[in-house]
């Protein structure tokens, strides 16, 4: 996926393939990052593509009455230390962090 001003978010595609590396084989060793640090398998069933389109949550406590439940956002990475995720708004330029999208 190819997403408008991607220019300006090099440091989030850094950090997402920084993640998805920890998570795959090493050359070198022939082990898992992950493995090696935790002592046991990561499950990897939470990675999606950079760039890629999502629906994110909009808590009740966020919307106003009739405003919309979800906005569709960019993901740009995951979050360090929670099981979240990083999204971009093209539209204001900001970046939310939600567990809740599809």
């Amino acid at each position: 996926y190819l997403i408008q001003g991607y220019q300006t978010h090099w440091g989030e595609a850094i950090m997402c393939s920084n993640h998805v590396l920890n998570n795959v084989v090493n050359t070198t060793t022939g082990e898992l990052p992950f493995t090696h640090w935790h002592g046991r398998k990561p499950n990897l069933s939470y990675l999606h593509t950079f760039g890629a389109p999502a629906w994110v949550h909009i808590p009740s406590q966020v919307r106003s009455k009739g405003q919309h439940r979800a906005r569709k956002l960019v993901f740009v990475g995951y979050e360090a230390n929670h099981r979240s995720f990083r999204f971009w708004d093209q539209g204001t330029a900001d970046i939310y962090c939600s567990a809740s999208a599809k």
